[in-house]
């Protein structure tokens, strides 16, 4: 493995074990803020909490790098594969020649 493809894995890897978890966490913090909104009996907290552009703005920020890092990483196996599949044709065919 290359130190671009070293590199590749290991941000995408860093990024996709992270970022779940990270969203985990903000996804707990708005429901504790919706439940505090429903205990203090202002209105419905579902529908503040969804119209704040910041949060859903920040919610979308989130999955948007995930599916980067996703698309990013799967470029890279596509690479390896088709490079992998190039090597053992190119083996097989000189094997085919010799066996000639």
């Amino acid at each position: 493995m290359d130190k671009r493809s070293l590199l590749i894995h290991l941000v995408t890897l860093t990024v996709s074990k992270l970022l779940p978890g990270v969203i985990f966490l903000a996804a707990i913090y708005e429901f504790h803020q919706a439940l505090l909104l429903l205990a203090r009996g202002e209105g419905n907290p579902y529908i503040e909490l969804l119209a704040s552009v910041n949060r859903a703005r920040s919610f979308a920020f989130l999955l948007g790098i995930l599916g980067v890092v996703y698309g990013i990483r799967q470029r890279e196996l596509r690479r390896q594969a088709v490079h992998r599949f190039d090597q053992k044709l190119d083996e097989l065919n000189a094997n085919s020649l010799r066996a000639d």
